[in-house]
């Protein structure tokens, strides 16, 4: 097992805060850093040498080992033909049967099994499911693990870059140096170097990366600013590698002075305020059209089909007879209203 890339095998014993019982049994976790704390690991294999789990298989049998080695559902299945789940108590399995597959005698729920002396039936089988069981964990590790960024370096290749960076800061530090007498400048070239010899820790590098961030403030050319701005990138770099290619880049303009330097613009509360002016201006108030002749209806009046007034003339023009009486019947009558027809005489 400690040949496997990524692996981590401890034994048990008193300086690792485990029980007598278990004292010299092995445990293999899948660490490629090999700084996790063993509280936080959980083993895919072990290699025990008595019953300290409950189990017993190896009861009275100092001669006898069992190998542990959590296999996954599907595999457990293809194996013993049976799910974890429906794996009984001892009287279904014989748990101290030698060189044989058979389920772990405590953890068979959790899809475990074990194999007591692997020797020439089962040696071939127990390597496969140990190498099985650690792709298993890398695979789980890469699924469950932080996401790294793009731009983010390993620790070796940001050192690299550092120093790679520090000299393309340093051909332009004489730009800076001529306007100021700070010495931020030189002094971030200088943490960069040795941090890129390993001579620094990089926690405290990314804790100081401000520390020449006010360089700029103290110089008035485009050279010696962009020249700050590089030291000022330059610091950045154990934090993370792209910081490097600022740093570079920077350089480059304080080399050629007449390029335009960039500007981090402030972004406005407003969130109309970074669009172009007629953009601006038709989002927030549209004008009416002013000279916009209003429609003729067909009844030659301004209003609407639907008014009552073009109502009243639509019933007007279909009968004269009612119209009068229609379009009048708010008027007070008057006396020639009240006389009488020839009809009522």
């Amino acid at each position: 097992m400690r040949d496997l890339a990524g692996v981590r095998v401890e034994v048990a014993s008193a300086s690792t805060g485990a029980p007598e019982p278990a004292w010299g049994d092995v445990f293999a976790y899948y660490d490629p850093s090999g700084e996790t704390p063993t509280n936080r690991l959980f083993p895919f294999a072990t290699i025990v040498r008595s019953d300290s789990d409950g189990a017993v298989s190896l009861a009275g049998r100092p001669d006898v080992y069992r190998l542990n080695v959590g296999v996954g559902r599907a595999r457990f299945v293809e194996l013993l033909g049976a799910t974890p789940s429906s794996i009984g108590g001892p009287g279904d399995w014989d748990f101290t049967a030698l060189d044989r597959v058979i389920p772990h005698p405590v953890y068979a729920a959790q899809a475990w099994v074990s194999v007591l002396n692997p020797s020439a039936a089962t040696s071939d089988l127990a390597r496969t499911l140990i190498v099985e069981a650690c792709d298993r964990e890398l695979r789980r590790a890469e699924k469950s693990g932080p996401k790294r960024s793009p731009q983010t370096l390993a620790e070796s290749d940001r050192r690299t870059v550092a120093g790679w960076a520090a000299t393309c800061v340093e051909r332009v530090l004489p730009h800076f140096e001529a306007e100021s007498a700070s010495s931020q400048p030189r002094d971030a070239v200088a943490r960069a170097r040795a941090y890129a010899a390993g001579g620094l820790d990089t926690a405290e590098e990314i804790r100081a990366r401000f520390a020449g961030g006010s360089a700029a403030r103290d110089v008035s050319s485009p050279a010696a600013v962009a020249a700050a701005r590089a030291a000022g990138q330059l610091s950045a770099v154990p934090h993370m590698g792209a910081h490097a290619l600022g740093a570079a880049a920077y350089a480059v303009l304080a080399r050629q002075p007449g390029q335009r330097q960039p500007r981090t613009r402030r972004r406005s509360r407003d969130p109309l305020a970074d669009r172009p002016a007629r953009a601006r201006s038709s989002r927030r108030t549209t004008p009416a059209p002013t000279n916009r002749k209003q429609p003729r209806w067909s009844s030659g009046s301004r209003q609407p089909p639907d008014s009552r007034a073009a109502r009243l003339v639509r019933r007007r023009a279909a009968s004269p007879d009612r119209s009068d009486r229609t379009v009048g019947a708010h008027k007070r009558p008057t006396a020639d209203d009240r006389r009488p027809s020839p009809a009522q005489a």
